[in-house]
């Protein structure tokens, strides 16, 4: 299962600008994810829209940010696309359904927080959480992947 996760961290599309460099926020949102699931803060499968996950998403963004650009952290863009990466699928509540844009994005916070319930997909079970060595491997392993290489 590890393995699938590593091969998708690898394959995740992010947006690029070769003024700008890599937008930080896909990578910031699932290290903010494995967070959660290092301190039990995200269980059973069930990754829900919280002012802590919000949090710590935002302050690992302002962490990778290679640009001034990249510093609104707009949470709603990641937490939707990381589904077609493979990473989740999102659960809306009954009765609802997502709108999105002319250019298939989800169309605010506000709405992704008011119609989605959860994600869910990532186990977050003991067993991934033994598996992350206490996330050091996977976390290692994606901030080489998009940290900038004067992070510290």
């Amino acid at each position: 299962m590890l393995a699938i996760y590593l091969r998708r961290f690898q394959k995740l599309r992010v947006a690029r600008s070769r003024q700008h460099g890599e937008a930080p926020y896909k990578p910031a949102l699932l290290l903010a994810v494995l967070e959660g699931i290092a301190d039990g803060s995200i269980a059973d499968n069930r990754i829900e829209i919280t002012p802590e996950l919000i949090a710590a998403f935002k302050a690992i963004c302002a962490d990778l940010s290679t640009s001034p650009l990249f510093t609104a952290a707009n949470f709603a863009l990641p937490f939707y696309h990381l589904r077609s990466d493979g990473f989740w699928q999102l659960h809306t509540w009954p009765g609802l359904e997502i709108l999105l844009t002319t250019s298939n994005s989800v169309r605010s916070f506000r709405h992704l927080r008011d119609v989605v319930a959860y994600a869910s997909g990532i186990q977050t079970k003991r067993k991934l959480s033994i598996k992350l060595c206490s996330k050091s491997r996977t976390y290692t392993y994606l901030s080489h992947l998009f940290l900038p290489i004067n992070y510290t």
